[in-house]
């Protein structure tokens, strides 16, 4: 009787199939840890993706639990603003003006329309809605052009999905920005490779990026209420060396002002937002040295002051003007505010107009 006979068993099939699904859960793991790994960032730990943005708002969320029944008013702006508004200088708040507010100073380095709008959005979307709104307005950024345009800016820092609507709506180049959002979203250990050496392991860094733990540093250590104050005033030599680089930056777009129709959307949907968020909302100017005061022809003053009267008279919101406030000796260069000017500054701004603005509105309510 003939042997029957026993089949072999397909040794390379089955390695193969063991080959696939290792492949497989390997796949699922990383994705997984991709996830994890953006839960976390994105809850624990925002500032990994952009210290400037994460401590920020990991300061302004230990407010909200510290506090959780005040109200909060929020300033939004550049640097001119994050230096030059200091919230423990406020005055002190009226016994019979009900709720104190709690203030926090989100201002962020290089910020226009577009970004505060992009700011406004993204504090929405994490819960944090105010009841009242101080947004910085400064001229230079609303050419849109050159060192000021918020594009540029917004693009050296972190992108995340809740960008997208602004980033579709007011990007030039969208498929850079695109093609970094999709990046930061969907493969986090890469975009934040070096942000992770540099909160955990900055040894490991390579020269050119050791800028990156230096950053980490300066946010990390950082006022409660969002302050941060500017350099000093320096020796007049020292000054007179950073005034050519302001210069350079920002006289072309006075030379050539124009309101861009980027700049005036933005705005113009910050207001509607706070409006449909019943947030009540001031504009500012914020101080600025002779020097550049000079820049503003008669005619890009009357462009100017047309446009903010139209906000005003559209949207019902107070323009505070303080262009004029500061003397020249107290500025680190033509913009900003050297740090001892920052208190008495605050201090005024606070009696004259916060206080009036912010307690009529508290009466009323």
């Amino acid at each position: 009787m003939a042997l029957e006979r026993v089949p072999v068993p397909d040794c390379q099939a089955r390695a193969t199939a063991r080959a696939k699904a290792a492949l497989l859960w390997g796949v699922l793991a990383f994705l997984a840890g991709q996830g994890i790994l953006a839960y976390i960032v994105s809850r624990s730990h925002p500032e990994i993706r952009d210290p400037e943005y994460g401590y920020r708002l990991r300061r302004l969320r230990e407010q909200a639990s510290a506090a959780p029944g005040r109200p909060l008013f929020l300033i939004l702006g550049s640097s001119r603003t994050l230096s030059g508004i200091c919230p423990p200088s406020l005055p002190p708040w009226p016994a019979d003006a009900g709720v104190e507010p709690r203030v926090f100073n989100f201002s962020q380095l290089g910020a226009g329309p577009v970004r505060e709008l992009l700011t406004l959005r993204r504090l929405l979307a994490a819960g944090h809605r105010p009841d009242w709104l101080l947004l910085e307005v400064w001229p230079p950024f609303w050419p849109q052009q050159g060192y000021w345009l918020d594009e540029g800016h917004i693009m050296q820092q972190d992108l995340r999905p809740v960008d997208l609507s602004v980033v579709t709506r007011y990007f030039v180049n969208r498929s850079d920005a695109l093609q970094k959002l999709a990046a930061e979203a969907c493969l986090p250990i890469v975009a934040l490779r070096s942000n992770l050496l540099a909160r955990s392991a900055s040894f490991l860094l390579s020269p050119d990026q050791r800028w990156r733990a230096q950053r980490f540093a300066f946010w990390e250590d950082g006022e409660p209420s969002g302050w941060r104050p500017w350099l000093a005033h320096g020796t007049a030599e020292d000054f007179r060396a950073r005034i050519e680089g302001v210069k350079q930056q920002t006289k072309p777009c006075l030379d050539h002002f124009k309101i861009s129709d980027t700049t005036d959307r933005a705005f113009r949907e910050i207001l509607e937002e706070c409006r449909r968020q019943h947030t009540k909302v001031a504009l500012i100017l914020m101080p600025e040295h002779s020097e550049l005061r000079s820049w503003y022809t008669p005619a890009v003053h009357e462009q100017i002051n047309a446009y903010l009267e139209r906000l005003r008279r559209e949207f019902q919101v107070p323009v505070f003007d303080t262009r004029t406030w500061v003397a020249d000796d107290a500025f680190h260069d033509l913009t900003h505010m050297a740090p001892p000017a920052a208190p008495p500054y605050t201090l005024r701004l606070g009696r004259e107009l916060l206080l009036p603005w912010l307690t009529e509105h508290a009466a009323s309510d």
